[in-house]
């Protein structure tokens, strides 16, 4: 008993501690990315020339949808306050704690098929279970209301408005939550509340596994398509070169322009306080227009120098890949790219076709894919002992999960650009407290999605009891569930490619030629 409560205890801090150690640095660099907040380092060298003066611009928040940046974003960049270090602080320790909670009860899984005490595993089955369902549907939205109610770098400030707004946002979110239907399939299951609960986070989970593996998938068939087509042409040494060039004129040309900005605002101010009240109603018209048109002039060099940046990224970016898809690594690796792109193109197809033709019918034996065909030949060949449809299912949901670690980078970008069409900014906190909401759901609907994947001695099908494994405890993957599952995934792809259509620019480095 003591050496599997240490295994178990272990497993926590080894969870915790990796993903305060690798996965919140790339996280919190993404987030920036997308929030549009400076870097520290960023923000240090602002005294420097012209291109340093630019650093403070915000970076782009994505390498291929520059039109997210918001123009009215200002290049001054945000006071490193302490009470901002500390919420930043807080969110990476909560987001650290939601990883571990959520990723130990596929531990409990795996302790549990290696005959671990079952009583042990049950019990911290039950309370991790608790918890990250109270993170999902009430710590992470009370967290996001109050920082958004609170505007972030006001939570020193506690003002009525401040509390009636936070709680407004958060009552709003509990009224939704409560709306989300529950389907007919698992209406019995839902006997409590914490059961409904978790049924309305798996079908939340399942609508946005659907919208975000949809996406990727029609993203990357689209990519495949081009690339194998010679759609996208790739940037030279001395492409690169000339868009830095015109780069650095445009950040000199910037950063000219805010310093005569600055002199005219600073005379502007010396003459007003000289002036008599008479020349003060005569002047100070032309002098409002004169600072008008300097910040309009400005603002036009600030969207142009964003541009340019994206594009120099992209290029950049492009010369790289060009020069690494001709090393043996970068062809394998681009081999299993194309591929990848395949499934990625065949999983849209079947969703189709199981909404239009197939059905849910046959639901425990779903049409076989390529993989499945794939694996069946390597076991005929190697003379392996595997279950095809078994493991042809948990592939399948690492692809998505794969796919949705692609588009971390792309769901940042998108709460950014819905919340600065909100309000004038977003912290990096905010969307590190969305990116875990949805890393938690994730996880939830990835193991209510495994008893239809693992042996029945895991799953515990149709088991009632003490006895019964842990995974029993958890709602099934009906049919309902699987016709949302594939509406979603249909649905995102149909709609990412729409975007792509009318958004794209139709020639450019990294773009269709």
């Amino acid at each position: 008993m003591i050496l599997e409560n240490a295994i178990l205890i272990a497993s926590r801090v080894g969870l915790f501690l990796t993903c305060r150690a690798i996965a919140l640095p790339l996280l919190y660099s993404q987030a920036q990315q997308a929030s549009l907040e400076p870097s520290p380092a960023s923000a240090s060298g602002a005294a420097g020339d012209a291109a340093d003066t630019y650093e403070l611009l915000p970076t782009p928040s994505t390498m291929r949808r520059p039109f997210l940046l918001s123009a009215s974003v200002s290049i001054s960049g945000r006071s490193g306050s302490a009470s901002s270090k500390r919420i930043q602080e807080a969110t990476a320790l909560f987001f650290s704690f939601a990883f571990e909670e959520a990723a130990f009860l596929f531990v409990l899984v795996l302790l549990e098929a290696a005959q671990f005490d079952r009583a042990l595993l049950r019990w911290n089955w039950r309370i991790d279970l608790a918890i990250v369902i109270a993170i999902v549907s009430v710590l992470i939205p009370l967290a996001v209301c109050v920082l958004l109610g609170f505007r972030t770098r006001e939570l020193n400030e506690f003002k009525r408005s401040h509390v009636l707004s936070s709680g407004l946002l958060f009552l709003a979110w509990a009224v939704l939550f409560l709306k989300v239907p529950i389907p007919a399939a698992l209406a019995s299951e839902a006997t409590s509340f914490s059961t409904a609960s978790l049924v309305r986070i798996c079908v939340i989970g399942t609508v946005v596994i659907g919208i975000l593996s949809g996406s990727g998938a029609i993203s990357a068939a689209i990519e495949t398509y081009e690339a194998v087509a010679k759609k996208r042409k790739a940037a030279t040494v001395a492409d690169v070169r000339v868009a830095e060039s015109s780069f650095q004129r445009t950040c000199s040309d910037l950063a000219l322009r805010k310093s005569q900005l600055e002199q005219l605002q600073k005379s502007s101010a010396a003459d007003a306080q000289q002036a008599s009240f008479f020349a003060r109603l005569t002047g100070s018209s032309q002098q409002q227009k004169d600072l008008k048109a300097l910040s309009l002039e400005i603002f036009g060099l600030e969207a142009l120098a964003k541009s340019m940046r994206d594009d120099l990224v992209i290029m950049r970016t492009s010369a790289q890949e060009a020069h690494f898809n001709k090393t043996l690594q970068g062809r394998f690796l681009l081999l299993l790219t194309r591929i990848f792109g395949v499934y990625c193109a065949y999983r849209l197809v079947l969703s189709l076709l199981n909404l239009t033709f197939f059905g849910y019918a046959h639901t425990e034996k779903p049409p076989p894919d390529f993989i499945s065909l794939g694996l069946t030949h390597l076991v005929k060949l190697f003379d392996v002992d595997l279950d095809v449809a078994v493991w042809t299912r948990q592939i399948s949901l690492a692809m998505i999960g794969l796919l949705i670690l692609l588009r971390i980078r792309l769901i940042l970008a998108y709460l950014s650009a819905v919340f600065s069409a909100i309000s004038s900014s977003v912290s990096t906190s905010v969307l590190i407290m969305l990116l875990a909401e949805i890393m938690c759901i994730y996880l939830l609907a990835t193991l209510i999605q495994f008893r239809t994947t693992l042996p029945p001695s895991i799953t515990g099908d149709g088991a009632k009891g003490p006895d019964a494994p842990l995974l029993a405890s958890l709602p099934s993957f009906q049919v309902g569930l699987s016709a949302l599952f594939d509406g979603s995934f249909l649905l995102a792809g149909v709609a990412t490619y729409a975007h792509r259509l009318f958004t794209t620019p139709p020639v450019g480095f990294g773009q269709r030629d």
